[in-house]
């Protein structure tokens, strides 16, 4: 789970974190500490929202914060962002959301509770605009106001006259301030006048830039002096100001994540010019990375207390600058049970302090491997010479699907689908031939990067322009015949590359040469090819490993695309070491690259238990498809390509290329510790598609409906999702067609070939029932030709090539 700092002047969830480009444990925190006093005690309270009920409670500090007592129901939608502030003027703060679908605000005054008196407006159109809280007049109320990072442009709603009504300009302030890429607005008082100054930090120079209210009365705000201070001198250090000497001023403060240390520039003295100690208090309070900083006055001392919470534990902690000892304060939530409603969890410490623990937005990993096939996995219990402890890991942290499908028994539509979320045939590339992804269709790092996240991409991409893409060719460049990749010029073919849709750091590529913007440390570099003389596993491993050293304070999404066990065969000798014995060579060698995936796997669940990021990481295992098998798994030399990659299908029918079981049925494992149904087993049918359409539902997205998957959350969770039984899964390949509702499976191949199994009860595919219920084959057909007819490319009734042809003979010589 992620915990944000959030509050006075700024609240900040994760959609918005990562679109300013800083860390997931960047807090926009608060100014001088003003209680948010539910018991009158002159201390500030823990208030918490359940964003699934849209249910507000809080723990009481008079109670030591031993009791929840619950409030309200308000903001019912789970994105909807609490921005509490007293808007009112009463000393209170006010329960308030804000829509960031619609721009709309609802705040409940606390000055009528009575009458529930719901304030609502209009305010920010923009759906990335970002709240911020502050009050910019100096009337004693917070003004509606949001920062526009796309133009840097802060609007703010003045209170002062008519309550949001002024007729002063349309009432609202405009303020170009922050326009750098980066910047984080980090609004406060800075100058002790009782009104909230624009202020900004730039991290990548840390610097802070402050226009003080006190200098611009009398002039315009765009004349205004800037202030400038350097500090914080780490780009990941976290902005927390407050008033951390009671002076009233707030202080510049930062903590350092990797240290625990805190860093405050007191404003008593000499207004940030202190002599003593060169006017830097240090102190080092939390000293987990991931601990999640705040400040709030909870001993009532008119002082800001240094303040963590610590997300594995759901435990907060302060620094009381009373008492000069370390107070602990249970948050007496079971972050699983609201997980389990599908919620974001909001804690507010403070009438201008708020922490925000986002539960359903996972960072989002999918390892995705290259012909490997259904019985490769030590878990699934099928051969007893595979070794994946690791991966069996993952399985027993989380849920296996004994029927998780891919959308084609082949590497470039299968991948085309996972990487886009929707069947690949509305977008044409059904086949390697069709090739790339047209310009226009959003793959999933398009959508995460719209939610905020840092994206990447290591390994095989496989979507870009290559001598497979022979349609893309014969309309771009008829002029090359026979087609050929290399005369394509590097910066047309560019356009395909990851970066270019949607992944902010790439890693791409098959073996010793690839197209990197980040090297193997997590270090940005200038896009280009590089060559790594390293066993081609290991690579993608450890630059998996570099993109989280780099992005592991912000949410992201990693696809990780290993190209093994897929042919040409290798592997090092520290991995074919640990498959002694008499067995193919082939196989020998799909076990040493399997294995070296499993460590890789180990390696990734490692770091992120490193950085404490395990719980708050969806992890999804899935083929592309399964093995080849060249129908008798000939073992010929490994320098032979295009045959038997030593994987093994057992016990389906088929292989790769084929819409028979072993062709389309993968290993599939969803792993999200701490959150799902550890250990479990479940035998209904799920697509590659539903992964994506869960991550992203599970990241924030609310349109999803360009996407062909369905939310596995309910079955994850353990709760019934009919759906999965109900909805029908579609396949096209070579003039194969075949279509899944349940229980059923009907098949064609070519115009003579057809098939109905009862999968659920013969996996194998061994009995054809299609003449005992033809009125089921005919029912799975005609929806076959209705999801077909949408598709990008009309279909016609053709025989099967010939190579299918000797396949299908092989393994399902029955038809009719």
């Amino acid at each position: 789970m992620n915990y944000f700092v959030v509050g006075e002047p700024i609240l900040f969830i994760r959609k918005i974190c990562l679109l300013f480009a800083i860390s997931l444990l960047t807090p926009l925190c608060n100014a001088v500490a003003t209680e948010f006093d539910l018991d009158g005690d002159n201390k500030a309270d823990i208030v918490m929202r359940d964003a699934a009920s849209g249910e507000w409670s809080f723990l009481s500090s008079v109670t030591g914060f031993s009791v929840v007592e619950r409030l309200k129901r308000f903001g019912l939608q789970p994105t909807d962002i609490p921005v509490l502030a007293d808007y009112d003027g009463d000393g209170l703060d006010d329960i308030a959301i804000r829509r960031p679908s619609t721009g709309e605000w609802f705040i409940s005054h606390s000055s009528n509770p009575e009458q529930n008196g719901i304030l609502k407006l209009r305010f920010g159109l923009d759906i990335n605009d970002v709240p911020v809280k502050g009050d910019f007049d100096g009337d004693g109320k917070s003004d509606v106001a949001i920062f526009r990072k796309s133009t840097g442009t802060w609007f703010v709603l003045n209170s002062s006259g008519s309550n949001f009504h002024s007729n002063l300009r349309d009432g609202i302030q405009r303020f170009r301030f922050g326009i750098e890429k980066g910047d984080i607005p980090v609004p406060a008082d800075y100058d002790g006048d009782g009104i909230t100054d624009f202020a900004i930090r730039r991290p990548q120079n840390y610097r802070w830039y402050i226009v003080y209210s006190s200098k611009s009365k009398e002039r315009s705000l765009a004349d205004s002096t800037v202030n400038t201070f350097r500090f914080g001198l780490e780009e990941a250090d976290i902005p927390i100001p407050a008033d951390y000497d009671g002076d009233g001023i707030a202080d510049i403060a930062v903590r350092r994540p990797q240290s625990g240390m805190w860093y405050i520039k007191n404003s008593s003295g000499s207004n940030y010019n202190s002599t003593q100690r060169d006017g830097i208090q240090r102190l080092k309070f939390g000293q987990l990375a991931s601990d999640i900083v705040l400040a709030a006055d909870f001993d009532g001392d008119g002082i800001s207390d240094p303040s963590v919470v610590r997300r594995s534990s759901d435990t907060a902690y302060f620094l009381s600058t009373k008492s000069k000892e370390v107070v602990q304060i249970p948050l007496s939530i079971n972050s699983t049970s609201f997980l389990a409603s599908g919620s974001n969890l909001v804690i507010n410490a403070g009438l201008k302090i708020a922490v925000t623990q986002v539960t359903n937005p996972p960072n989002v990993i999918v390892i995705y491997t290259d012909d490997q096939g259904y019985a490769d996995l030590g878990v699934q219990n099928q051969l007893t010479d595979i070794k994946t402890p690791n991966i069996d890991r993952l399985a027993n942290n989380g849920v296996r699907f004994t029927n998780g499908y891919v959308t084609a028994p082949q590497c470039t539509p299968s991948r085309a689908a996972m990487v886009t979320g929707q069947y690949q045939e509305r977008f044409g590339v059904e086949e390697n031939v069709f090739t790339p992804i047209p310009k226009g269709v959003k793959t999933l790092g398009d959508r995460f990067q719209s939610l905020g996240y840092k994206t990447g991409l290591v390994g095989k991409w496989h979507l870009e322009i290559d001598n497979n893409s022979k349609e893309w060719g014969a309309i771009n460049h008829p002029e090359i015949l026979p087609f050929n990749a290399n005369k394509v010029p590097l910066s047309e073919k560019r356009e395909y590359f990851p970066d270019k849709r949607g992944y902010d750091d790439t890693f791409f590529g098959f073996d010793l040469r690839y197209w990197t913007n980040f090297d193997l440390k997590g270090q940005s570099k200038k896009a280009g090819y590089r060559n790594y003389n390293m066993y081609r596993l290991d690579a993608i491993t450890q630059a998996a490993i570099g993109f989280i050293d780099k992005n592991w304070q912000s949410p992201f999404y990693l696809h990780v695309a290993h190209y093994g066990p897929h042919v040409p065969l290798s592997a090092t000798e520290e991995y074919l070491s640990r498959f002694p014995g008499d067995m193919p060579e082939r196989r020998r060698y799909a076990l040493a690259m399997i294995s070296a995936i499993d460590d890789g796997v180990g390696k990734i669940i490692d770091k992120l238990a490193k950085y404490d990021i395990l719980k708050n990481t969806i992890i999804y295992f899935i083929s592309d498809n399964g093995a080849p098998l060249d129908d008798t798994m000939p073992d010929k030399p490994i320098q032979i390509r295009g045959i038997w990659d030593g994987s093994r299908n057992d016990p389906l029918t088929g292989e790769k290329g084929m819409l028979t079981e072993a062709g389309i049925r993968v290993p599939y494992i969803v792993s999200w510790q701490g959150h799902f149904q550890s250990g479990s087993v479940i035998s209904k049918p799920v697509s590659a598609l539903d992964a994506a359409y869960t991550a992203l539902k599970l990241a924030g997205e609310t349109d999803l409906s360009e996407l062909d998957g369905v939310d596995l959350f309910p079955t994850l969770t353990g709760n019934e999702n009919p759906v999965l039984s109900s909805r029908p899964l579609f396949w096209k390949f070579y003039n194969q067609r075949a279509v899944r509702e349940g229980r059923w499976k009907y098949l064609q191949a070519g115009i003579k070939r057809e098939y109905l199994f009862d999968i659920e009860n013969d996996p194998t595919e061994k009995i054809n029932l299609i003449s005992l219920y033809p009125d089921v084959a005919k029912s799975l057909q005609h929806k076959y030709w209705q999801w077909s007819s949408n598709m990008l490319r009309r279909e016609t009734l053709k025989e099967i090539e010939i190579p299918f042809q000797r396949r299908y003979d092989d393994y399902l010589p029955f038809y009719q």
